[in-house]
């Protein structure tokens, strides 16, 4: 997911060439990326719902990788700077936390006029926003102090050790919704993905490829997702 060490120093220097061990080592995300682009592409042509479904899911779980500013770095985890652990606070208990805060409906998908620069791009707004990311953890540590910096909660039979609600607040509120942007941010990009690739296999109708079967109780909310949507 380390995608930094493969992007040239500067935008518009010319192109580089990488051995597969070095994007094995460092990254492969922008290009595993294009390479499920072209297969939903495939995918939507066939109008085969498994091959669209699986296809369209892995598209979107390494888009939604892109996003994350701690995946373009080899400290990814603060592990070189006595941070360890900040990447599960930034993407899971910050989150947990405060999820029912983010709204995600986001507008409409667009299509994508060039998609593997649009990657691209993710990756860089994803990196410029890493030095927040560190900053603010120390930041929120000094403001709470190390004795209320963490917390035990228990999981299965035993307690494990976490971040604590105070810290997290703290840390939330100086990153100033940044997890919420990000994640936004990706739904969109994901969205435009699935809109550009079906664009780019002739608009097919896929209205018997794909039926949707909804249980009563998830027809009304569906129903109104879809219409918010339209709007």
């Amino acid at each position: 997911d380390s995608a930094v060490f493969c992007m040239p120093k500067y935008w518009d220097d010319a192109v580089f060439l990488y051995s597969e061990d070095t994007l094995q080592a460092y990254g492969i995300v922008p290009w595993h990326v294009n390479r499920m682009y072209h297969r939903l592409v495939k995918a939507f042509t066939s109008k085969q719902e498994e091959f669209i479904l699986k296809t369209a899911a892995e598209l979107g779980h390494y888009l939604a990788d892109a996003h994350v500013p701690l995946h373009t770095t080899s400290n990814y985890n603060g592990q070189k700077t006595g941070q360890k652990g900040i990447h599960a606070l930034w993407e899971t208990r910050l989150p947990e936390l405060f999820w029912s805060d983010y709204d995600f409906f986001v507008g409409k998908a667009k299509q994508i006029k060039y998609p593997q620069d649009e990657v691209w791009k993710a990756i860089r707004e994803a990196h410029l926003a890493l030095d927040s990311v560190f900053s603010y953890e120390r930041i929120a540590t000094q403001y709470i102090g190390l004795s209320k910096k963490y917390t035990y909660k228990e999981k299965g039979r035993g307690l494990q050790k976490d971040y604590s609600e105070a810290f997290c607040a703290k840390y939330h509120e100086l990153l100033a919704r940044q997890v919420a942007r990000r994640a936004r941010l990706s739904v969109w990009r994901i969205g435009s993905f699935w809109y550009t690739a079906w664009l780019a296999a002739g608009s097919p109708d896929l209205s018997d490829s794909l039926p949707i079967v909804l249980t009563e109780e998830q027809d009304s909310i569906t129903i109104d997702i879809k219409h918010r949507c339209m709007d």
